[in-house]
């Protein structure tokens, strides 16, 4: 699964079109004027969280049934936390590289690396 959400994530946050790239910078933006907007960092916050709810499915039916609730829960977390940091780190830096879906697959992997329902035999 691990491989799954990278490649998931490496795909959302790569632009194919002009348009996509225009979205990102367009993020980058809001994400930076964020330190001078607590509602705008309200909304960040709030489709963050909605996002982490709506990974759980997604989640449980990758990994079938009989997955721990709270397992599920944490790697909905990790997942979410991956790329929000990526993408937040990536609008703060003055440069843009490394691009928001390399620091995506790397948060990724720090973030989830020790979550047993990637490896459940390896408890």
């Amino acid at each position: 699964m691990p491989q799954f959400l990278e490649r998931s994530a490496r795909r959302s946050l790569t632009p194919a079109t002009p348009e996509d790239t225009e979205a990102l910078h367009w993020t980058r933006g809001l994400i930076r004027s964020m330190a001078d907007d607590p509602e705008l960092r309200r909304v960040w916050d709030r489709v963050s969280r909605d996002t982490e709810d709506s990974l759980l499915p997604v989640l449980a039916d990758l990994v079938g049934p009989g997955a721990d609730p709270l397992e599920l829960r944490l790697a909905s977390a990790a997942v979410n936390a991956a790329m929000r940091i990526a993408v937040e780190t990536w609008a703060r830096a003055q440069s843009p590289e490394p691009g928001p879906a390399e620091l995506a697959v790397r948060c990724l992997r720090e973030l989830t690396a020790g979550l047993r329902l990637w490896s459940p035999a390896a408890e």
